[in-house]
């Protein structure tokens, strides 16, 4: 009888999940905000205390989703009607990277590092930051990349010439201190990266916020604290 039980109470919890789900609308992952991410969250945790609870009545978990689904929907309705209620509850897109330099306290209130920076525009194709011309963090979490003029519109493939064969970028610099490593993988030393660094207008590495090898040049991209 217990095994019955759960087995129709699993069934039930499913089926207001589902309904609760299609309820809130249809988003892709990277699409959630992070209100919707832990509402989704609450109400699956309802739904699998619901399914193992034998001893509470179902329509109270029921009730308890719908609250949550309700709430979701209205906040989502809001935000569409009013801007000003789409600040304060989604937040703003915030600019990290612009020109070549890197805007230090947007990267440390979006809890961000260089690492996490360079992974999502690998993940956008961009493994060589010099190509980007802006790149603006989401209120979703999502980083959105626009490259700079001309770049990537037309290939050697296209006009048939061959090209320098690039490999992936090597960091030199990363949040002003040096990489021993990716100098060693480059091939360089760290006297000719601060000569570099002194030709570029840079006097020391932390007014640096990253710097990169490729196709034997180095490329600097400093950080901006406003």
């Amino acid at each position: 009888m217990t095994y019955t039980k759960v087995l129709l109470s699993s069934l039930l919890s499913a089926a207001a999940l589902f309904i609760f789900a299609r309820t809130m609308g249809s988003k892709q992952i990277s699409q959630l905000t992070f209100f919707d991410y832990i509402n989704g969250i609450t109400i699956g945790s309802i739904a699998a205390e619901m399914a193992t609870s034998l001893d509470k009545p179902a329509h109270l978990f029921i009730l308890a989703m719908a609250a949550y689904t309700a709430l979701s929907w209205s906040i989502s309705f809001v935000c569409q009607k009013s801007k000003k209620a789409r600040r304060v509850l989604m937040g703003r897109p915030k600019v990290i990277f612009d020109d070549g330099k890197f805007y230090r306290k947007a990267l440390r209130k979006s809890h961000l590092d260089i690492g996490e920076v360079l992974m999502l525009a690998r993940g956008a194709g961009y493994f060589d930051l010099s190509n980007i011309k802006t790149a603006v963090l989401e209120y979703n979490g999502v980083i959105s990349f626009l490259p700079k003029e001309g770049s990537r519109q037309l290939t050697p493939d296209d006009i048939k010439i061959e090209s320098d064969k690039c490999e992936v970028p090597k960091v030199l610099i990363d949040d002003g201190n040096i990489s021993a490593k990716g100098l060693i993988e480059a091939g360089l030393d760290k006297e000719a990266l601060l000569k570099e660094l002194k030709k570029q207008g840079f006097d020391s590495p932390c007014s640096v916020m990253l710097a990169q090898y490729n196709c034997g040049k180095i490329n600097i991209f400093p950080y901006i604290d406003k």
